[in-house]
């Protein structure tokens, strides 16, 4: 009478449960590596809403929703404050990833109408509900300045990711150029006007995180 096999000893289980604890490690690294990107990403549009807001010499938290082109408003609770910054953060992040998949992928005979479609509803939008969200706020006279609003913008932004997005408008802006003398004159000088202005704008931020990070050395 043949003996029975006896199964296979440890070794192969050894292997199974590696192979698996690696694919787990392999899954539990991707996810993290996808909330990092995706908490980057908010970050970036974080740092867009916090370049409105300053302190006054009284330690209030002061905002201004039309950035240094208007009046500011001194926030009553932190509570309010919140709610503003989570209101505008996720409007920022919504019409600027529309904007991106339009570019991508709408031809620009139709994004001529559509953006400027986008960006009006965009603002009306902002405007109504930033009127209810400010509904009762105080008034200031402290004015948020330009450069201020500059250094709040660097100083909230990754150093990495304004790079990246210097070097892509820099690629746009060439881009738009090839355009224009390709025949596409009118809009490739308007694309042109608006990428170069973002390429000198992303470049001075570059400078201005530069030198904060130099003077905390």
């Amino acid at each position: 009478m043949s003996r029975m096999e006896k199964p296979k000893s440890g070794p192969r289980w050894k292997n199974e449960l590696l192979t698996q604890t690696r694919i787990g490690c392999d899954l539990a690294r991707s996810r993290r590596k996808g909330e990092t990107e995706r908490l980057r990403a908010m970050g970036f549009f974080k740092g867009i809403v916090e370049s409105q807001f300053k302190r006054d010499d009284q330690g209030r938290d002061l905002f201004y929703p039309w950035s240094f082109w208007g009046d500011g408003y001194v926030i009553d609770t932190p509570e309010r404050g919140q709610r503003i910054r989570s209101f505008q953060t996720k409007l920022t992040a919504f019409t600027f990833v529309t904007l991106i998949v339009l570019v991508n992928l709408v031809g620009w005979q139709f994004n001529v109408v559509l953006i400027p479609i986008l960006l009006l509803v965009h603002t009306l939008y902002f405007k109504f509900t930033m009127d209810t969200l400010t509904e009762g706020l105080e008034k200031t006279d402290v004015k948020l300045r330009y450069g201020e609003y500059l250094k709040n913008y660097a100083r909230h932004q990754d150093l990495g990711l304004l790079i990246v997005l210097h070097l892509m408008m820099i690629l746009i802006f060439a881009a738009c150029l090839f355009a224009t003398f390709k025949g596409l004159v009118v809009l490739g000088i308007l694309a042109c006007a608006i990428s170069g202005s973002l390429a000198i704008f992303s470049g001075y931020t570059i400078k201005l995180k530069v030198e904060m990070r130099r003077d905390s050395l």
